[in-house]
């Protein structure tokens, strides 16, 4: 046993003892003194020789498992409530703002194979969607509908950093929040490429009730008579995470089995969803809207942009995202009892829309620059 090892254990046994000298017949105090011991040996366990470990552990347990037999038997009071949660704390079983916090402030330990793809894929062509951004900007913007959707492409950057954020923690749900906001910019800067008399309306000075009403998102898709598809997919951003729905719910919850009473045990997820189809979703529709978005730049600031860059760029973006659907969404559903016809359908319908971007983009594009 080194020097350290021996004050460590010294240290504790004399802390011990003087917390049992102490005794008391008020359990608020006792239970207190006893959680003060156990905040200081486990303060230096890191110090404890092999066998006082052992007998911290066992101790421990022992104090832990008492306490808790104590508080089940005891009125229900504010002192009790929260000798219950220093029970939970010291078990490792208490739900903690801090760790909640400090999980999304932090990286994720172990990424999924899906994760990891999609991070490398939103990386790189935001990156491009960024340096042709700073392109655009270079140039004096030709009045207030140019303003209007150059700003609503820095919506969107700013959107999707988020969404891809809150994707890599498995946040589900506030990931669709986030994709239906972009989509909906995207569709407003389509509909002022159409109609620039619309970003009149957007601009104006009538109260944001009478925009809504006129610009709407359903009216909005109906306008630039957009697929069904881009409908239903909004419909899900918003039943999913924009809007507190059943759905919502019944995607974060677990259904264990039963409790000892013969209930149904449902548990509830907080912290995301990780292993939930809307958490696979969320990555694909990420790199589905880096599509749209850089099909968007390209149809509307097309005169700042260089054709080959851009068209090489879109080309790029379009066969990555189909492969990572393909790859992560399609084939891992082959030889099961899942339909994949409509999945790959909305793919390939994806993908051919962004396609004609393309094609439009090469047709109506201003003198490479």
């Amino acid at each position: 046993m080194t020097e350290k090892e021996q004050n460590a254990d010294k240290a504790v046994n004399d802390h011990l003892i003087e917390t049992l000298k102490r005794g008391t017949n008020d359990p608020g105090t006792f239970f207190k003194a006893i959680m003060e011991h156990l905040a200081f040996s486990l303060s230096n366990y890191d110090h404890l020789s092999p066998e006082a470990k052992e007998r911290t552990n066992a101790l421990t347990s022992s104090i832990l498992l008492s306490l808790e037999e104590q508080a089940a038997s005891m009125p229900d009071t504010v002192e009790i409530r929260q000798w219950r949660r220093s029970i939970r704390n010291a078990k490792g079983e208490r739900l903690t703002a801090g760790h909640f916090i400090q999980s999304l402030e932090g990286p994720v330990a172990k990424l999924p194979a899906l994760y990891q793809k999609s991070a490398a894929l939103f990386e790189k062509h935001l990156q491009v969607i960024l340096d042709f951004l700073q392109d655009i900007m270079e140039h004096t913007l030709s009045g207030p509908a140019e303003f209007c959707k150059v700003g609503l492409i820095g919506v969107c950057v700013d959107e999707l950093l988020a969404a891809q954020h809150l994707a890599r923690h498995s946040y589900a749900g506030q990931v669709m929040s986030h994709l239906r906001t972009v989509q909906e910019a995207l569709d407003l800067i389509e509909l002022f490429n159409k109609d620039p008399q619309a970003v009149d309306l957007w601009t104006s000075d009538q109260s944001w009730q009478e925009v809504w009403t006129k610009l709407k998102p359903g009216k909005v898709r109906g306008a630039l008579d957009k697929d069904p598809v881009f409908g239903k997919i909004y419909g899900l951003f918003s039943n999913v995470g924009s809007h507190p729905s059943f759905e919502m719910v019944r995607n974060r919850s677990r259904n264990e089995g039963k409790s000892n009473q013969g209930n149904p045990k449902i548990v509830l997820m907080l912290g995301g969803t990780p292993g939930t189809r809307e958490a696979i979703f969320g990555h694909i529709f990420l790199a589905m809207s880096l599509v749209m978005l850089l099909v968007q730049i390209s149809n509307t600031c097309h005169r700042y942009l260089n054709e080959k860059e851009v068209v090489g760029s879109l080309q790029n973006l379009i066969s990555e995202f189909t492969d990572l659907v393909v790859d992560n969404l399609i084939k891992p559903l082959e030889g099961t009892n899942i339909e994949t016809s409509a999945a790959m359908a909305s793919a390939l319908k994806l993908r051919n829309d962004a396609l004609k971007g393309l094609d439009a983009f090469k047709e109506g594009s201003g003198p490479s620059r």
